[in-house]
C-alpha cells in the first residue's frame, strides 16, 4: 500500500513539475515579448509641430513680398505675425511702391485634430490687427501716410502632407489712414506737399492664397 502511494506521489509531483515548467516558459515568453514591445515604443519618436512659415502668393505676384509665421497653440488655436515689405522705386525716381506693414492675429480652427501634426488644417476664423506706413507714387505724384487695420477673417487650409498646407482666406473690417498728397518737382528730386487728409474704409481688407510649411520636432517616448 505504501509503495503504491509513493509511486502515485512521484507521478503527481512529476506532472506538477512539468506544468510549472510549462507555465514558466509561457510567462517568460510573454514577458520577453512585452519587454521588447515596450522597448520599441520607448525608442519611438513622435513628430510634434513647432511653427509654420508661409507667403501670400497673390501679394507675391503683385511684387509685394511678405512673410507669415504662425504658431499652433493646442489643437484648435493659433497665433501669427506677418510682415509685408515692398520697397520699390524706379530708376527715374518717378514711381514708388513702398509699404511697411506688420500684422498680429489669432485663429480658431473648427477641426479637433486627432494627431499633433494635423494642426493648421480645415476651416478657421480669425482676428487680425495691423499697422504701418506707405509711399505710393504712380507717376510724379503720390501719397505718403500711416495706416491701421482691424480685420475679421474666414478661411480654409488644405492638408497637403504632414508638413505642407495650402490656405485660402478673405477678411473684412476697417482701415484708417492719415495721408499727405504730394507732387514731385522736375526730376523728382523734391516733393511738394499739396494737402493732407484722413480716410476711413469699411469693407474687404484682406484676401490671400498662401503656401505654408510646418516645421516640427521629434519627441521620444
Amino acid at each position: 500500500m505504501k509503495q503504491n502511494l509513493t509511486i502515485i506521489n512521484k507521478q503527481i509531483h512529476k506532472r506538477l513539475t512539468l506544468i510549472v515548467a510549462a507555465l514558466c516558459l509561457l510567462l517568460s515568453g510573454n514577458f520577453s515579448s512585452l519587454y521588447a514591445q515596450v522597448r520599441v515604443e520607448v525608442g519611438k519618436a513622435e513628430a510634434r509641430p513647432l511653427f509654420a512659415v508661409s507667403s501670400n502668393i497673390i501679394l507675391d505676384a503683385a511684387i509685394t513680398p511678405n512673410l507669415n509665421i504662425e504658431v499652433p497653440l493646442g489643437r484648435q488655436w493659433s497665433v501669427y505675425t506677418e510682415y509685408t515689405f515692398p520697397w520699390w522705386v524706379t530708376k527715374g525716381n518717378n514711381r514708388a511702391w513702398q509699404i511697411q506693414k506688420w500684422d498680429l492675429g489669432g485663429r480658431y480652427w473648427f477641426n479637433r485634430h486627432r494627431q499633433p501634426m494635423d494642426v493648421l488644417s480645415g476651416h478657421f476664423i480669425g482676428l487680425d490687427v495691423a499697422g504701418g506706413y506707405y509711399d505710393i507714387e504712380p507717376n510724379h505724384r503720390g501719397w505718403q501716410g500711416e495706416a491701421v487695420l482691424a480685420t475679421v477673417e474666414y478661411g480654409y487650409a488644405w492638408y497637403a502632407s504632414r508638413n505642407w498646407r495650402v490656405q485660402i482666406y478673405i477678411g473684412a473690417g476697417w482701415l484708417g489712414t492719415e495721408y499727405r498728397y504730394y507732387q514731385a518737382t522736375e526730376g523728382d528730386q523734391h516733393l511738394i506737399y499739396q494737402n493732407t487728409g484722413r480716410f476711413s474704409w469699411f469693407g474687404p481688407t484682406k484676401a490671400g492664397v498662401s503656401i505654408q510649411y510646418l516645421f516640427h520636432y521629434n519627441k521620444k517616448h
